[in-house]
Formats: structure tokens, sequence, C-alpha cells
């Protein structure tokens, strides 16, 4: 598995590398699967808790279109993606 060998050759327990799995589609959408929780939501900015900090998602007119215990689909203009 792709995943796999990437985390063995860094030689990176699989168990400590839980990240977020983020897809872009263009500058129009993104989903995030493996946050942890909503912490804030404007049309401006959405955050969400992972397990290092946060994943910072900005942009224009951005709205959840679905979002659950540990995945989401956000529309809008897409301008950033961050982690603090």
């Amino acid at each position: 598995m792709f995943e796999g060998e990437i985390l063995g050759k860094l030689k990176i327990d699989n168990a400590d590398f839980q990240f977020p799995r983020i897809t872009i589609f263009g500058r129009l959408g993104l989903s995030v699967e493996g946050h942890r929780g909503l912490l804030y939501f404007s049309e401006g900015e959405v955050r969400f808790r992972i397990k290092k900090g946060t994943l910072s998602i900005s942009g224009e007119k951005l709205m959840l279109f679905e979002v659950d215990a540990t995945a989401a689909v956000i529309e809008g203009i897409i301008t950033a993606v961050t982690y603090a």
C-alpha cells in the first residue's frame, strides 16, 4: 500500500501519524475526513480541531454542505488551507 510505504520510509508509526485527509475540488470546494470537531464557521473561514492543532479553511461564500463527527464537505471559493 502506498501510504504504508511512505510511512515506512519516513520511519513513522502508522498509529502516530493520524492526520486529516483533504480533497480539494479546484477552488470551488473541499472535503475533510478525519477531523475531530468543528470549531468555528463563517462565510470567510471554517476551522476544525485535528489531532495536533487546528485546520483552517479560508475563502468566500463558504457553506457547510455536509458535516458529521469526522467528515465535512465545504462549498465556496477556497483561497487558503492552513494548519496551526
